[in-house]
């Protein structure tokens, strides 16, 4: 988690509305209904964003919301401007006592979420996979999850940590 952190202010910094050269350009001169800006990027800025159709929401406003959270929890200041720096680092003072949380792994899975929105906004390749799913008709691949303690197969939704990681690390070994 801390590490998602880190990444999305990174790529938060990194991000720019404006088109990039070859990226939507209209076909036929005069005004159309597109916005001359790049959208999507808008709202990953914009602590106002809503949920979208797939219950996405802009990063900004995702982290703000956290941040409300355990702030409320905590019973805490929480920063007075809203930035993405300011929410990142209030998150990662109180990620200890986050830890604790029942809703923790909700938590990380949207931070792991907002970072490869980020990721592929700026042009950054994808995480690479780790290796393939060792089930019986699931031909899936697993990549690491946001805590470092295992893999997940994003087609089955396995998990392998402890002794299963370390036999999928041999099974990938003895496959190639």
């Amino acid at each position: 988690m801390l590490r998602d952190l880190r990444q999305i202010e990174f790529c938060y910094l990194a991000l720019s509305a404006v088109p990039v050269s070859g990226e939507h350009e209209r076909g036929a001169p005069g005004y159309g209904p597109r916005s001359p800006a790049r959208d999507h990027v808008l709202v990953e800025t914009d602590a106002r964003s809503k949920a979208d159709d797939d219950g996405h929401v802009g990063a900004l406003a995702a982290l703000s919301s956290w941040t409300r959270l355990v702030s409320y929890e905590c019973d805490t200041k929480q920063p007075e401007q809203v930035t993405v720096t300011g929410e990142c680092g209030f998150l990662r003072r109180h990620h200890s006592w986050i830890l604790a949380r029942p809703w923790a792994d909700e938590y990380a899975a949207e931070l792991d979420e907002i970072r490869k929105r980020l990721v592929a906004l700026i042009g950054l390749a994808p995480d690479p996979p780790a290796g393939d799913c060792m089930r019986i008709d699931c031909y899936g691949q697993v990549y690491p999850l946001s805590d470092a303690s295992g893999v997940r197969c994003r087609k089955c939704h396995t998990v392998y940590s402890g002794l299963d990681l370390a036999r999928l690390h041999i099974a990938q070994e003895v496959n190639q």
